[in-house]
Parts: structure tokens; C-alpha cells; sequence
């Protein structure tokens, strides 16, 4: 352990983030409707509170030229929920207002794209009730990155 004291916190931090990035390449060859790749390649969740990451899901949301399912979607606006508004609890309701406002039409099913992520443990709770799990930022992390990657490619 005494090896880890030979570097700084930030390239501890550096060596962590490509290593992430090496495992995702490994093993995760498609985020999107792989519930649980994300987890089992060791990526990292997007923190609590990490005001940073709440407002690139914003900007995502508002990128209307991203595609992105619908669960995907009340996923982002779920993070917006959590971090930048400091909803620990929030409704599906509300989920759909910030999906709105980001310019995106509001999703006429919600609770069919929200029982997806419930299944999937990205939320806990139910409609009315929903948290955000460490599983969902885990998702929305890889989502992040995903779309940070395509559009450094355009």
C-alpha cells in the first residue's frame, strides 16, 4: 500500500479514469440496453451532488440532436432532478416537466419508460416516489461519456 502514497491524488484520479475507459472499451461494446454492463466493467457513477455532470444531462436533454430512448431520457432528467434541483424524491410528473423544459416534447407513457429503469434498478421507489440508485449513475456516467465521444468525433 505504501506504492500509493508515490502519487498525487490527481494522477490517482488520472489512472483511474483510464483505466475505466480501458475496461469500458473491454467490455461494454454497446451502453445503450445493457443494464447491467456498466456495472459489472467497473465504471464510475456520476457522484451526488456533482452539479457538473447534472448540468451536462441537462445539456443532453436540450441537444435535440442526440438520440436517446425515452427511458434514457427520464434518466438525464432524473439527475437534473437530483442534482441541480436537490429533489432526493421526485415523481414522474416532474420528470416529464424537466424533460420539457429542455426542449424535448414530454413523454406520453412515463411510467412505462420509468417501470423500465425501476426494473432495471436505475430508480428505486415508484412513480410517484422515485430516487435515483447508484446503478442509474453508473448509466447515465456511461451516457455522459457516449455522448462526450460523439460529439469530440463530429
Amino acid at each position: 500500500m505504501d506504492e500509493l502514497h508515490l502519487y498525487s491524488e490527481d494522477e490517482l484520479k488520472e489512472l483511474q479514469s483510464h483505466l475505466n475507459l480501458a475496461l469500458r472499451f473491454r467490455g461494454a461494446h454497446s451502453v445503450r440496453g445493457d443494464g447491467d454492463r456498466a456495472t459489472s466493467v467497473g465504471l464510475a457513477a456520476v457522484e451526488p451532488g456533482d452539479d457538473g455532470a447534472a448540468e451536462d444531462c441537462q445539456k443532453m436533454l436540450m441537444d435535440l440532436e442526440t438520440d436517446m430512448s425515452l427511458s434514457e431520457q427520464a434518466l438525464l432528467a432524473g439527475v437534473v432532478l437530483a442534482d441541480l434541483y436537490q429533489s432526493k424524491v421526485f415523481s414522474s410528473r416532474r420528470v416529464n416537466d424537466v424533460i420539457e423544459e429542455c426542449g424535448r416534447p414530454k413523454i406520453a407513457h412515463i411510467t412505462s419508460a420509468i417501470n423500465s429503469l425501476l426494473e432495471k434498478n436505475y430508480l428505486s421507489g415508484g412513480t410517484k416516489e422515485l430516487r435515483l440508485t447508484t446503478g442509474g449513475r453508473v448509466r447515465v456516467d456511461a451516457l455522459l461519456r457516449q455522448w462526450a465521444e460523439s460529439r469530440s468525433a463530429a
